[in-house]
């Protein structure tokens, strides 16, 4: 009953981790010109030079690697805004960015994923307990789930 259990965590996983693969795929844009020295939601100013991204739901100061889809090129950027607001769009990136990126205006294609923090700030922890997995035997697994989350500066 115990690798059932395990095999059944594994299966969750990896259909999980294909999920979340499939979501990272959609249009970048440029923040708006007018937008310099504004405040974000981070808190910070937004400068134009820097390489930034806003992204609905991330935590701020997640960096991401973005990756043009038409031509390949490819920049980490850290994440210090919410948005886009346009629902077709998944990023809005600095002007530096998007020169990195090789546009000017409009959208592009774009594929992005997580690689790391500037934060450091880690909370982990663990959760134990019983599921029962045939209920006319009433057998039972324990099993326990461990991982950490990035805090949300």
């Amino acid at each position: 009953m115990r690798n059932l259990a395990i095999l059944f965590s594994f299966v969750f996983l990896c259909f999980g981790a294909t999920l979340s693969a499939q979501e990272n795929v959609g249009n970048a844009s440029i923040f708006p010109d007018g937008f310099e020295g504004k405040k974000m939601a981070s808190g910070e100013l937004y400068r134009a030079t820097e390489l930034t991204a806003a992204h609905r739901t991330l935590p701020f100061n997640t960096k991401i690697r973005i990756t043009r889809l038409d031509n390949g090129k490819s920049i980490v950027v850290r994440v210090a805004d919410r948005g886009p607001f346009v629902n077709t769009n998944v990023l809005d990136v600095s002007r530096a960015a998007a020169k990195a990126l090789d546009f000017t205006a409009g959208t592009v294609k774009v594929k992005y994923e997580e690689v790391g923090s500037t934060s450091g700030v880690i909370e982990s922890g663990s959760v134990t307990g019983r599921a029962m997995t045939d209920s006319v035997g009433g057998a039972e697994a324990e099993f326990t789930v461990k991982g950490a989350v990035k805090k949300d500066n």
